[in-house]
Formats: C-alpha cells, sequence, structure tokens
C-alpha cells in the first residue's frame, strides 16, 4: 500500500473501488505527475498472485496509466492463467509497449514539424532547430 500512500489516493477511493481499480490507477498517474518532473508518467496496479484474487477481482488483473500532456490513458489487462512472475514480466512488456507507441506518435510530430521547418526557413536556421532536437530528453517515471 505504499504506493498509493505515496501516491496520495484518496481513502474515498480506496474504501469504494479497491486499490485494483481504474480510479485507483487514474488518481496513481495524476498525482505521480503532480510530484514528478517527467513528459510520461506510468502507474501500474494488479493482483499477481499467488494469492488475493476474488472472482471480481482474479488473479491476473493489471490497470496501467500513463499520462502525457494532460492526457490520461487507463488500460485494463487479464493476464489468465498465468504465475506471478510472469503477470509481472507481461505487465512490464504491455507497458513498455505503450510507451513505445507514445514515443511512435511523438517521433512522427517531430517529423512532421521538421518538414514545415524546412519547407518554410532561412539556411541558416536548420542548425539550431537540429540541435534542439538532439537535446530533448524523454523522462518516464513508473510507480508501481
Amino acid at each position: 500500500m505504499l504506493p498509493l500512500f505515496v501516491l496520495k489516493v484518496p481513502k474515498k477511493i480506496i474504501n469504494k473501488y479497491g486499490a485494483v481499480s481504474h480510479q485507483t490507477c487514474h488518481s496513481m498517474v495524476n498525482n505521480l505527475s503532480k510530484i514528478s518532473k517527467s513528459d510520461i508518467n506510468i502507474s501500474i496496479t494488479g493482483i499477481a498472485g499467488p494469492n488475493g484474487g476474488t472472482r471480481l477481482k482474479p488473479i491476473g488483473l493489471v490497470y496501467i496509466g500513463i499520462k502525457k500532456e494532460g492526457k490520461i490513458i487507463i488500460k485494463k489487462n487479464n493476464f489468465k492463467g498465468k504465475k506471478r512472475i510472469s503477470i509481472q514480466k507481461l505487465t512490464v512488456k504491455k507497458s513498455l509497449n505503450m510507451i513505445n507507441q507514445i514515443i511512435s506518435y511523438w517521433r512522427k510530430d517531430l517529423q512532421r514539424a521538421l518538414f514545415f521547418y524546412e519547407s518554410k526557413r532561412s539556411h541558416g536556421d536548420s542548425f539550431f532547430l537540429y540541435l534542439s532536437i538532439f537535446f530533448v530528453f524523454l523522462n518516464i517515471t513508473c510507480y508501481w
């Protein structure tokens, strides 16, 4: 429950929806973005087993939340019939795939911006644009 304490998930959300829920994951990633200086924030809450599952929230239920530029996406995953380590590995893989998709969109936006800039620029300006692009760093914070 330490992540819930650090990320200041309201007790009202935990009591109403539980620690493993869409609402809790949303609160975690939203609050993480407030204390992090990252461009992309990720929160994960789930039941990896071997105990803790119920009929409504079985072992393998995992919520992954990602926040980028004010937009929050929560994905519900159900990794059924897997052992704890498999659930953890699948969760990491799914999270990295989600991040990769976001980075791919950034790359496409950057390519479009560069094309537009190249079509409008004077010759001396491109050096500074390329330097700016070179020094863009992606910060990612993950809390699980």
